[in-house]
């Protein structure tokens, strides 16, 4: 079962979610030292 994890398909969104999350914190910060 371990090996099922974590599966193919979770790698793109995963790193997609993280890309825009991360763009997300960018512009807060931005705003925040502003």
């Amino acid at each position: 079962r371990s090996s099922d994890w974590p599966p193919r398909w979770f790698a793109p969104d995963a790193m997609n979610v993280l890309e825009q999350e991360s763009d997300k914190i960018g512009k807060v910060m931005d705003v925040i030292k502003a």
